[in-house]
């Protein structure tokens, strides 16, 4: 009977962790090289059952409505207005429980009906909240039955993306962070933006398990929902084939037909239902991503590296048979020679300022180069960006006012987003410069070699983009512009504007209460939206100030820290790599020298034992052969 693929999958891990057990019990018998770190890294990515897949998407795409069609029941908050602030983590549960997760790693229990008001509401608007003390929330953990969800998998239904509400961003950022996969959902209302094909490009820097689907095509016919199909497909293909490794699709779906289904008590009509709700297809899909995101998340780089092992215990088992099997003093002085030869050669090209490490070097600073060029490029197009949305919107005065309202924090927003899009690809270059040096094979096995790097270690930008390094703060842009009254604060923002052609200002407001003729509105606006790309202007530049610059001799600026950080991790992971090759060289010249003392008796007892270990390694070998065909067998048959 044939394996379903979670099967394969398991069988597949389980192969591959007994091969590297036996390469490490065949070195310790027969007092051969360790493995090393690197070696260690993957055997515990093997070993990982704990992963998320995350959905995202705009505002109103219908991700949380997704989500409850999976789930065959309405759990998560959805509406016609936005309404999902947080993110929710659904895990697979037999009864349903709900939690608070914070970022402090305590857990707080919450009712169903709690759920709803803590997923709505904002962090200000939480702030002072009886379970939240100022805390930071990750997320709300909602365990349920989900059968479709294996143990360690959880679904990671994020806010949303887009102008409207610019703090949703900053949650669905850091959820993607932590994606081992990802499902994009757009609704069939029209062809993909550039704003989105620029979140897809963040996902795809951080994994390349990423499905596409296209949410909502009950509401239209089928002519304009191929049509919307067959586009979205072009332009993701022709963004991101290469990136993805292979034909990107889009499925089409329709949540409300799918949690139709779920009540239709008749069986006929909830079949009916769900093929036309185009679950069966997206499922198999769901299926597939799911599948290869848990067994490619550690079996490829475990295969990898105890194929790298083996070659390291193979080649010392071949100098120590040949040591041993001569008699000659010269030819042993030939092999050692030989030996030692090849170590100065390592160190030559690895050792400090050797070849090798210049070029890898090189090679990094390059990329590193390029993002920061990108970094001081960004404020100018951004803060276009936004003065042209000021001037497209409502000359409304109360319109303007809610802008007004969200200003400051749509500023933020913009900024943290476009600066988080340049490190992911920074990241990613990064990462695709590792898998071109592991590709080109060498004495040094760079797996692994920038996996260390991380926003977390490298000055904590996140935490400084967010917390206050944009320099947002009561006064900190305030300024007279051509005699202009202060005529009220949004947020903790200080905001200047002109006077206004009207009657006496209501004081407290942004503006007040207006009477006179259109033209005299329209002025007022003008004057209003001039005054908010003055603060425009001055927020870009105390951002740009205060990301790019060092604030003083002893404190760098969040650019230097994060650029600086990743030379730093590059050699330091370079040297510890280098180091530990350099030890198992010596080591393996030592033992050489060792052998070459033994008389002939104590020789042939040894060359059996390596004949012997030589024989299971070769076993070993095929099994990690046969791993890696059936690793790569299952890469093409999953398709998402």
């Amino acid at each position: 009977m044939k394996k379903d693929v979670a099967e394969e999958v398991k069988d597949l891990k389980e192969s591959l962790s007994t091969s590297m057990t036996d390469l490490k019990s065949l070195s310790r018998r027969h007092g051969l090289a360790a493995p090393g770190t690197v070696f260690g890294a993957a055997e515990e990515a093997l070993v990982k059952e704990d992963f998320t897949i995350v959905v995202f998407g705009e505002q109103k795409n219908g991700k949380s409505s997704f989500v409850n069609a999976l789930l065959g029941k309405s759990l998560l908050p959805v509406g016609v207005e936005v309404t999902t602030n947080q993110a929710f983590r659904i895990s697979h549960a037999e009864t349903e429980s709900f939690f608070l997760v914070f970022s402090d790693g305590i857990r707080e229990e919450i009712t169903k009906e709690d759920m709803a008001r803590y997923g709505k509401e904002g962090e200000a608007q939480l702030a002072n909240a009886p379970l939240l003390r100022g805390r930071e929330l990750l997320w709300i953990e909602v365990n349920t039955p989900a059968a479709f969800l294996p143990p360690g998998v959880h679904l990671l239904d994020t806010p949303g993306l887009g102008a409207l509400f610019p703090e949703h961003a900053k949650v669905t950022n850091r959820c993607l962070g932590a994606a081992n996969a990802a499902i994009f959902i757009k609704d069939v209302t029209s062809p993909i933006k550039e704003s989105e094909l620029g979140f897809v490009k963040s996902a795809f820097s951080i994994t390349k398990n990423i499905m596409f689907v296209l949410n909502k095509v009950d509401t239209v016919d089928a002519d304009v929902r191929n049509s919307i199909l067959t586009r979205n497909a072009e332009l993701l293909n022709k963004e991101f084939r290469d990136v993805a490794g292979r034909d990107i699709k889009m499925w089409p779906f329709s949540s409300t037909l799918l949690l139709k289904a779920a009540s239709e008590s008749n069986p006929e009509y909830q079949a009916e239902d769900r093929e036309d709700a185009g679950y069966t297809a997206l499922f198999g899909a769901i299926r597939a991503l799911i599948d290869k995101t848990v067994g490619f998340a550690g079996g490829y780089f475990a295969c990898q590296e105890s194929i790298a092992y083996y070659k390291t215990l193979d080649g010392a088992i071949a100098e120590q048979i040949q040591m041993l099997g001569t008699t000659d003093s010269k030819e042993r002085s030939k092999l050692m020679q030989a030996k030692s030869q090849r170590q100065a050669e390592f160190l030559k090209e690895w050792g400090p300022n050797g070849a090798q490490v210049r070029s890898l070097n090189n090679k990094v600073n390059d990329v590193l180069r390029q993002g920061e060029r990108m970094m001081q490029s960004m404020f100018v197009p951004l803060q276009q960006s936004i003065s042209k949305e000021i001037d497209s919107y409502s000359d409304d005065l109360d319109s303007l006012r809610s802008y007004a309202d969200r200003l400051p924090g749509i500023i933020s927003s913009r900024v943290e987003m476009r600066w988080n899009e340049i490190v992911n690809d920074v990241l990613s270059n990064l990462r695709n410069l590792q898998s071109q040096l592991a590709a080109s094979g060498g004495e040094v096995s760079v797996e692994g070699l920038l996996d260390s790097v991380n926003l977390t270690e490298v000055g904590g930008f996140r935490e400084k983009v967010s917390g206050g390094m944009l320099g947002f703060g009561a006064g900190s842009v305030v300024a007279n512009i051509g005699g202009a009254v202060l005529l009220g604060v949004v947020g903790t923002v200080a905001l200047p504007v002109l006077p206004l052609l009207a009657v006496a200002p209501f004081v407290g407001g942004l503006i007040g209460l207006l009477t006179g003729k259109k033209a005299a509105e329209q002025k007022q606006a003008a004057a209003y939206k001039q005054s908010m790309k003055k603060f425009l202007q001055e927020s870009i530049s105390q951002c740009q100030q205060n990301l790019l610059f060092q604030s003083s001799i002893e404190q760098k600026s969040p650019a230097s820290l994060f650029f600086d950080g990743i030379r730093r991790q590059v050699s330091d992971s370079c040297s510890a790599m280098v180091e530990e090759e350099k030890s198992r060289m010596e080591a393996e010249l030592a033992d050489l020298e060792a052998k070459a003392q033994m008389n002939v008796e104590e020789a042939k007892n040894r060359i059996a034992e390596l004949n012997a270990a030589k024989a299971k390694l070769t076993e070993i070998k095929a099994s990690l052969s046969d791993s890696r065909s059936r690793l790569l067998a299952l890469a093409a048959m999953l398709k998402f």
